[in-house]
């Protein structure tokens, strides 16, 4: 009503009252150009519209026959509609559309009108939320940085990378696409990790300065707590070390998730989109939800980031939920066909167990997930719990393996991966929780061997049948410090005068490992790709 009276009466009282007859026609003329516009404003608000995720059907084609086929779907589709839709978005590594569409329609009904006269249109599906996958910030009592969660603390169940840094840090790493709520650019420990960045929330972008432009600034501190665990540099007060500690500006910064956490869909499948022209081998995508149906429009968008090359890492969520019943998405897409290239990653206790709220069974393998400690808003720290604070770990174990064979596939990466954990009974695919350092020594050994096979699904471990392995204490791997010096260090290992002792930019004096040292790995020894499988005897 406020609108209509504004264009019928005071407007033309607004032209009447004007002496000069310039001014009156400018006025006239701009009352006109509204009057044209007024129909959209009143039809097509934001809040009379829902975001829809329209999928073509050549994902492989040439970008000729994509533009082809887009101009005819969409023409189709705003002559078959009463009115016009907003073209939102085009997604043209994925070959995808986020659109406008008058609230009221449904996809059926909508692909009923399109008919089969259009096979170029795919789906037509509606935008649905996501959340952060983590539990509520720890803060009492602080954790140490040095709890070992990347070592073999962590009660015995640290993520062991040291074996990988004897052979990279992630100098060659690829890059890593953070899907989260951005990254605090000024931490110590992050500044020196991300290359670029787009705010997919504000439609913002990285325009040269992170010092004073910060488009893409971490807004709830999820997102830089994940990326200092794939690459933190270990500058800060309590530095914290990630997976890939030297991956110097190979963090993609693609803000997808708000303040609280919360995103959908469409602004998923958007940073997904902008991580594959940029170049991203590695996504790691700590959010999702519990869904009844497959969401469709993000199906389609993972896979296709797949068929980009692309290693989708998802957190299993934290719902407390057997996947293989309830599934949560993206995660609980590695159990279909053709996704070889998705981990999904439980939540571990330094008990050795599963923590109580962390997904399972449809879950690939799990990795260190309670009260981790690691990076936060600006330049501050906190202890979290969740699937979220697992996955990023993995994230940095696949970024090293690829620093140390760059030609292998995604799905190669996470059979390395798969095959190489620690033995444990918990109910995810491999049996057992992630051994970093496994990983990259078998990776290290197919630089002058055969190919790795593709992770074999056959062989997945189960809750009925799994067996708890015997094995050595991790720590009996590791010598002691037994000279007769009083420096309470390591002596001839990683950390001392070795990787990141000296002059290194990643020194650690003044950090003690509990009276172990890094004396070479003597009895330390992995199969290669020896498949750690299910005892099918009797």
């Amino acid at each position: 009503f406020s609108l209509v009276k504004f264009f019928c009466f005071d407007s033309l009282l607004l032209i009447l009252s004007s002496v000069n007859p310039v001014v009156k026609m400018t006025r006239l003329l701009l009352l006109l150009t509204a009057f044209v516009a007024l129909p959209q404003l009143i039809c097509c608000s934001e809040d009379e519209t829902d975001t829809w995720i329209l999928s073509y059907k050549s994902f492989l084609g040439s970008k000729e026959e994509h533009e082809g086929e887009r101009a005819s779907v969409l023409s189709h589709f705003k002559n078959v509609l009463s009115f016009p839709i907003k073209d939102e978005k085009y997604l043209p590594n994925l070959h995808m559309e986020v659109l406008k569409v008058p609230k009221g329609f449904t996809g059926f009904e909508i692909l009923n009108k399109i008919g089969s006269s259009f096979p170029g249109l795919m789906h037509f599906t509606k935008d649905m939320k996501l959340y952060g996958a983590l539990t509520s910030p720890t803060v009492e009592p602080k954790v140490s940085a040095n709890q070992g969660y990347m070592t073999t603390g962590y009660g015995g169940w640290g993520a062991n990378f040291e074996p990988c840094w004897e052979l990279t840090t992630g100098e060659d790493s690829p890059l890593i696409a953070v899907v989260d709520t951005g990254i605090s650019t000024i931490h110590p420990d992050l500044d020196q990790s991300v290359l670029d960045g787009y705010d997919f929330q504000n439609s913002r972008g990285y325009t040269g300065s992170f010092e004073t432009d910060r488009p893409l600034n971490d807004d709830n501190g999820h997102g830089s707590h994940v990326s200092c665990l794939v690459s933190g540099e270990g500058q800060g007060g309590d530095a914290v070390f990630g997976g890939a500690p030297r991956a110097t500006r190979k963090l993609l910064a693609a803000k997808a998730l708000d303040s609280n956490q919360d995103t959908t869909v469409s602004i998923a499948v958007s940073a997904l989109d902008w991580a594959i022209g940029k170049g991203a081998k590695i996504s790691n995508n700590s959010y999702g939800a519990p869904m009844s149906e497959e969401p469709v429009a993000l199906k389609e968008a993972v896979k296709r980031a797949g068929n980009a090359g692309m290693l989708f890492i998802a957190a299993a969520g934290n719902n407390g939920m057997n996947t293989k019943t309830s599934p949560f998405y993206p995660g609980s897409f590695t159990a279909s066909e053709g996704f070889d290239h998705v981990i999904n990653v439980a939540s571990l206790k330094p008990e050795g167990t599963l923590r109580s709220d962390s997904n399972y069974m449809d879950v690939d393998l799990a990795a260190p997930g309670h009260e981790i400690f690691s990076c936060w808003q600006g330049s501050q720290y906190k202890a979290i719990s969740g699937t979220s604070m697992a996955a990023p770990i993995v994230s940095g174990a696949a970024a090293l393996i690829w620093s140390i064979q760059p030609t292998l596939t995604p799905a190669q990466v996470k059979t390395l991966l798969m095959d190489n954990v620690k033995k444990m009974d918990i109910d995810v695919r491999a049996g057992g929780t992630l051994d970093a350092g496994a990983a990259c020594k078998a990776a290290n050994a197919t630089v002058e061997s055969s190919s790795v096979q593709a992770y074999d699904r056959s062989t997945d471990a189960g809750v009925d049948d799994m067996k708890e392995e015997e094995k050595p204490s991790l720590f009996d791997r590791f010598g002691s410090d037994d000279d007769d010096d009083d420096d309470d260090k390591e002596d001839g290992g990683l950390f001392s005068g070795g990787l990141f002792g000296g002059d290194s930019k990643f020194s650690f004096d003044g950090f003690k490992f509990d009276g172990f040292s890094f004396d070479g790995f003597d009895g330390l020894k992995f199969d290669g790709f020896s498949r750690f499988g299910r005892d099918d005897d009797e």
